[in-house]
Protein backbone atom coordinates (compact mmCIF):
# COMPACT_ATOMS: atom_id res chain seq x y z
CA UNK A 1 0.00 0.00 0.00
CA UNK A 2 1.31 3.43 -0.89
CA UNK A 3 0.66 6.32 1.45
CA UNK A 4 1.11 10.06 1.10
CA UNK A 5 -0.13 12.33 3.86
CA UNK A 6 -1.07 15.96 3.44
CA UNK A 7 -2.85 17.70 6.26
CA UNK A 8 -3.82 21.13 7.44
CA UNK A 9 -4.41 22.50 10.89
CA UNK A 10 -6.81 25.39 11.49
CA UNK A 11 -6.59 27.74 14.45
CA UNK A 12 -7.97 31.07 15.53
CA UNK A 13 -4.96 32.92 14.06
CA UNK A 14 -4.54 31.04 10.80
CA UNK A 15 -3.79 27.73 9.18
CA UNK A 16 -0.77 25.46 8.64
CA UNK A 17 -0.41 23.09 5.70
CA UNK A 18 2.01 20.18 5.94
CA UNK A 19 2.29 19.00 2.36
CA UNK A 20 4.78 16.17 2.80
CA UNK A 21 5.03 13.38 5.31
CA UNK A 22 5.81 10.10 3.53
CA UNK A 23 5.99 11.29 -0.03
CA UNK A 24 5.97 14.26 -2.38
CA UNK A 25 2.63 14.22 -4.11
CA UNK A 26 2.29 18.00 -4.56
CA UNK A 27 4.77 20.51 -5.97
CA UNK A 28 4.53 22.78 -2.92
CA UNK A 29 6.86 23.78 -0.09
CA UNK A 30 6.82 21.19 2.72
CA UNK A 31 5.23 23.62 5.23
CA UNK A 32 3.03 26.64 4.50
CA UNK A 33 1.65 28.97 7.19
CA UNK A 34 -1.33 31.23 6.47
CA UNK A 35 -1.92 34.06 8.92
CA UNK A 36 -4.52 36.61 7.82
CA UNK A 37 -3.47 37.69 4.34
CA UNK A 38 0.17 36.68 4.92
CA UNK A 39 1.57 33.38 3.64
CA UNK A 40 4.96 32.04 4.70
CA UNK A 41 6.57 28.95 3.20
CA UNK A 42 9.21 26.85 4.94
CA UNK A 43 11.74 24.66 3.20
CA UNK A 44 12.68 21.92 5.63
CA UNK A 45 14.64 18.72 5.03
CA UNK A 46 12.21 16.61 3.04
CA UNK A 47 13.89 13.23 2.87
CA UNK A 48 12.15 10.91 5.34
CA UNK A 49 15.49 9.53 6.53
CA UNK A 50 16.42 12.91 8.04
CA UNK A 51 13.91 12.44 10.86
CA UNK A 52 15.49 9.09 11.76
CA UNK A 53 19.00 10.54 11.58
CA UNK A 54 18.09 13.43 13.87
CA UNK A 55 16.20 11.27 16.37
CA UNK A 56 19.04 8.74 16.52
CA UNK A 57 21.66 11.44 17.05
CA UNK A 58 19.57 13.03 19.83
CA UNK A 59 18.98 9.63 21.46
CA UNK A 60 22.73 8.97 21.55
CA UNK A 61 23.59 12.50 22.73
CA UNK A 62 20.96 12.76 25.48
CA UNK A 63 22.61 10.50 28.09
CA UNK A 64 25.97 12.08 27.32
CA UNK A 65 24.44 15.44 28.30
CA UNK A 66 22.30 14.07 31.19
CA UNK A 67 18.97 14.93 29.58
CA UNK A 68 15.91 13.21 28.17
CA UNK A 69 15.80 12.76 24.39
CA UNK A 70 13.56 15.26 22.60
CA UNK A 71 11.50 12.40 21.22
CA UNK A 72 10.50 10.80 24.51
CA UNK A 73 7.51 8.47 24.93
CA UNK A 74 4.83 11.18 25.56
CA UNK A 75 6.05 13.24 22.59
CA UNK A 76 6.19 10.17 20.35
CA UNK A 77 2.60 9.32 21.28
CA UNK A 78 1.42 12.86 20.46
CA UNK A 79 3.16 12.79 17.08
CA UNK A 80 1.71 9.38 16.22
CA UNK A 81 -1.81 10.52 17.16
CA UNK A 82 -1.88 12.99 14.23
CA UNK A 83 -1.70 10.46 11.35
CA UNK A 84 -3.86 7.98 13.30
CA UNK A 85 -6.52 10.70 13.70
CA UNK A 86 -6.33 11.41 9.97
CA UNK A 87 -6.86 7.73 9.14
CA UNK A 88 -9.78 7.51 11.61
CA UNK A 89 -11.36 10.67 10.16
CA UNK A 90 -11.20 9.17 6.68
CA UNK A 91 -12.63 5.87 7.91
CA UNK A 92 -15.52 7.46 9.82
CA UNK A 93 -15.97 10.50 7.57
CA UNK A 94 -16.02 12.70 10.70
CA UNK A 95 -13.56 15.09 12.35
CA UNK A 96 -11.26 13.39 14.87
CA UNK A 97 -9.21 15.19 17.51
CA UNK A 98 -5.68 13.70 17.65
CA UNK A 99 -5.68 13.60 21.46
CA UNK A 100 -8.82 11.40 21.32
CA UNK A 101 -6.90 8.63 19.55
CA UNK A 102 -5.46 6.12 22.01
Amino acid sequence: MRVDEYFESHGSHGMIWVTRCSGEMLDLPPVIVFKGTETTSYQVPKDWIESFNGATQDFVDSPLHSRQPQLDAPTSKSILQVPLAIYEAVRTERPVQPNAVT
